[in-house]
């Protein structure tokens, strides 16, 4: 299987916002023609160059249509720093984690076509994640008490207790299934997975996830899996998919779409400096 680098160590998509489907939106012969003030938008330039006297950000694009016609784009400050390079109107722009709604659309897709359904436990299709164990504290004896957060260089002493049912799809999709949220549970994984390593792909990974205890009972919390827990969604997709979870996502995603300047790692002659 091809390597899927980056699915969830920056949860991010770049996108390209092109001049050229900025052009397919005609421009309003005023503001005012569509029902905006012009002396209002003249302030989104202020605004932006406010913020960027002030450190704040170093560049941006802003767009406002209405009505179906443009009535303002504009481009501001740097897109690269150190080269002093003006923003460009088609500047790539990283959007934090947009890799959710995808994941979410995909396996919506595969909900839809019967090939999975959210109680499915996991270990239907990974085997390894069955007869998950829930870190919690060794005292007192007669409470199971899973910390919302630990000192990762100084662990607190904890035992193991059975979980009380299985992970689902719907869990981990919804942040419930306590795997990989940084808590106790997570720095018991061979090896941690924190940090992960930058050969991964996500059938590779699967029995590193799976080989800690959960940071809580499945359903009983909500706690943020930005990191593993979507991944393991990603890996189901690919196994009932019969496809690598990216030629997936830019079969049934991306192409029908036209989202044609979507990536989850932007091309190198798309990056910055490239001819």
């Amino acid at each position: 299987m091809r390597k899927f680098a980056k699915i969830a160590l920056l949860s991010a998509l770049a996108t390209l916002f092109q001049f050229s489907f900025a052009a397919d939106i005609p421009w309003a012969s005023s503001p005012e023609e569509v029902g905006m003030s012009s002396e209002r938008l003249g302030l989104i330039n202020e605004v932006m160059q406010r913020h960027i006297d002030a450190g704040d950000i170093q560049g941006a694009v802003t767009a406002v249509a209405r009505r179906g016609k443009l009535v303002h784009f504009e481009a501001h400050g740097l897109m690269n720093v150190g080269a002093d390079r003006p923003m460009q109107e088609d500047s790539i722009f990283i959007m934090m984690s947009s890799s959710k709604p995808v994941l979410g659309v995909a396996a919506m897709i595969m909900v839809e076509e019967g090939l999975i359904r959210p109680e499915d436990p996991v270990s239907m299709y990974l085997p390894e994640f069955a007869d998950m164990q829930v870190a919690v504290l060794k005292d007192s004896i007669d409470e199971n008490i899973s910390p919302l957060r630990v000192d990762r260089a100084n662990p607190p002493e904890h035992r193991l207790v059975p979980a009380k049912r299985e992970i689902t799809i719907h869990d981990l999709l919804t942040h419930t299934a306590g795997l990989g949220t940084g808590g106790l549970g997570s720095l018991l994984a061979t090896p941690s997975p924190f940090p992960l390593p930058a050969d991964r792909t996500l059938a590779s990974e699967r029995g590193r996830y799976a080989s800690g205890a959960l940071d809580f009972k499945p359903g009983e919390r909500w706690t943020y899996s930005g990191l593993v827990g979507h991944d393991v969604v990603a890996r189901i997709i690919e196994i009932v998919s019969g496809q690598s979870y990216d030629e997936f996502i830019q079969e049934r995603i991306f192409a029908p779409l036209d989202m044609n300047n979507t990536w989850f790692n932007v091309p190198e002659d798309m990056q910055i400096g490239a001819s």
